[in-house]
């Protein structure tokens, strides 16, 4: 552990550590005290509390006049009563208006659903704080009709199908349609009809915990040499985790951040939004389990370097978030000591396995007590950053993401990549973010950062942080890996170094990095992509068939609501 009179080891009881401890409670305190105002504030939106007081004063003066002073406990009862009936009664309006949906799927707003939007505005004057719309959003909508759904399907079929092979299918949908097919579609029905969003549980579970691949990723990436945040790399990690943290912790943990609102006002689903930090997935034999803490309440990172991990505490003596210079200099010195003495093993290597090979030896890991506390660690930190040693060119950066270089903790909710080049990126477990949403903040923060927090000649500007007087060590996670956990791990090398699904996801993380003919389409990697399938198709067979566009909508109940909205019309107008 490096020396230095300002800080202090957390793991012993000086009198530091009991004044850090005595600030941690308060800080605690003092979130969950904003967490309590913004609950009082959603529990009356699309009120405003400066217009439920006007409204309760108002109620109050007339009842004081109708019963006088001498019944002002009545006056008082009357007050409340007609000022919540108010408030339910702009609630119950805004309800019911939001339960339509046909906006979702136009293309061109039609004439009732501009009326619609109207409507909205007026019953939601004032943008909502963050969760204040989530009672307010319908369910999600129960599935279509069986026959309409088969239909589609054998639609979709047919262009892709011979015409021996399409009888065979049109043959076993109509059985299904008669025998198993009623049976599926009521008991569908009835847990839509039971539960707010009936499709997320079985999303989470059997697209991403049951699924024996590899983790899939989201990879997003952010900054090239020639926008660099700041003249060294480091300092550049250390701005990143600082904003990371303060934009997705503790902004989110207090519900200071703006939530997000289609065309100003329809309030979107927010909730999963909390399941980007803190969250880990652990590796079992049949099914991972998802391990998620509020990165608030421990108020943590990891660095990782070179194979050795060091845990890193985000906050000072006083309850203060330790400031980028602090974070810089305790990031230099810890890839320094890893430069010097790199660990052999990175156990983070095992995580790129699929699943049934990486429970095996998770098993074997955590056999060691002190292995599983350093899981557990990892499990609650808020995020791991990642600093990467010898990548000069942005094709290093490529094959980084590559079979030819480990340094990811995939399980891991959110990774922050930072290498010698100067490029970053997120890296995200798939099954509570996407891409979109990485690319929003990531884009959000390095605008911020490039203008704001750094001089113009590329050093940080140490009088936007103020550095901090006392604050916590870092301390090293060491690993005690058994014998035969080498040997698994040669074979684990050699056996991602081979995988057919990991070589052809780079091709595509390769694509998703290049944005610039993106951006000159002005539309989505997802939607770019799935458009030049479209466009070879149709240069193959002379027509445009019909499809499912899968798409996060986050307008329905949910922590990862996924909807397929029909864009079978536009998508074909389009690409006419």
């Amino acid at each position: 552990m490096a020396n230095s009179s300002s800080r202090f080891d957390p793991l012993k009881n000086s009198k530091l550590n009991e004044s850090w401890q005595r600030s941690e409670k308060q800080r605690r305190r003092r979130i969950a005290h904003l967490q309590l105002l913004a609950s009082i504030q959603n529990f009356f939106w699309p009120t405003s509390l400066k217009f439920v007081f006007v409204i309760y004063v108002s109620a109050l003066a007339t009842s004081v006049s109708y019963f006088g002073f001498q019944k002002l406990p009545s006056a008082v009862t009357v007050s409340v009563l007609l000022t919540q009936l108010l408030v339910g009664l702009r609630q119950f309006i805004l309800f019911l208006l939001l339960r339509y949906n046909r906006w979702l799927l136009e293309v061109k707003p039609s004439i009732l659903s501009q009326l619609w939007f109207k409507a909205v505005s007026l019953f939601s004057s004032s943008l909502p704080n963050w969760f204040s719309g989530n009672w307010l959003l319908p369910s999600y909508p129960s599935p279509p009709q069986l026959r309409q759904t088969v239909n589609m399907f054998l639609s979709s079929m047919e262009p892709c199908l011979s015409e021996e092979k399409y009888e065979d299918v049109s043959r076993k949908a109509e059985s299904f349609l008669i025998q198993e097919g009623p049976i599926l579609q009521r008991k569908l029905h009835r847990r839509a009809l039971m539960s707010r969003n009936w499709l997320a549980p079985w999303w989470i579970e059997y697209g991403y915990l049951r699924c024996r691949m590899e983790v899939y990723r989201t990879f997003m990436s952010a900054i090239g040499p020639q926008v660099r945040l700041t003249d060294h790399w480091i300092d550049s990690a250390a701005l990143i985790a600082y904003g990371s943290y303060q934009y997705l912790v503790h902004k989110l943990a207090t519900r200071e951040l703006p939530p997000s609102a289609s065309h100003g006002v329809i309030p979107l689903e927010m909730k999963y939004l909390d399941y980007i930090t803190g969250g880990c997935r652990v590796p079992k034999e049949e099914i991972d389990s998802y391990h998620w803490t509020p990165a608030w309440k421990d108020a943590f990172i990891v660095v990782h370097a070179k194979g050795r991990y060091f845990k890193l505490f985000m906050h000072d003596s006083s309850g203060q978030q330790i400031s980028p210079g602090n974070l810089s200099d305790m990031m230099q010195e810890m890839f320094r000591e890893s430069k010097l003495n790199p660990r052999q093993l990175d156990p983070s290597v095992f995580t790129y396995l699929p699943r049934e090979n990486w429970a095996q030896t998770y098993k074997m890991l955590v056999s060691d007590d002190q292995n599983r506390r350093i899981f557990e660690e990892i499990s609650r930190a808020a995020f791991v950053v990642h600093l990467v040693d010898g990548v000069e060119t942005f094709q290093q950066t490529l094959d980084c993401l590559s079979d030819s270089q480990f340094q990811l903790w995939c399980d891991k909710s959110l990774n922050i990549v930072v290498n010698t080049a100067g490029y970053m990126y997120y890296c995200c477990e798939h099954s509570h973010c996407d891409a979109v949403l990485l690319a929003s903040i990531l884009s959000d923060f390095c605008l911020i950062a490039r203008t704001k927090l750094t001089t113009p000649s590329g050093k940080l500007d140490e009088t936007k942080f103020p550095r901090n007087t006392h604050y916590p060590d870092y301390c090293e996670l060491v690993w005690k890996i058994p014998e035969e956990t080498f040997r698994v791990y040669e074979e684990a090398k050699r056996e991602i170094g081979q995988s057919p699904s990991l070589k052809s996801r780079v091709c595509l993380r390769k694509f998703y990095l290049d944005r610039s003919l993106i951006k000159a389409c002005r539309m989505g990697p997802d939607s770019f992509i799935q458009s030049v399938l479209y466009w070879a198709y149709f240069r193959k067979h002379g027509k445009v068939v019909n499809s499912y566009q899968p798409a996060t909508l986050m307008y329905f109940k949910g922590i990862n609501p996924i909807f397929p909205p029909h864009r079978i019309l536009s998508q074909m107008e389009y690409l006419k």
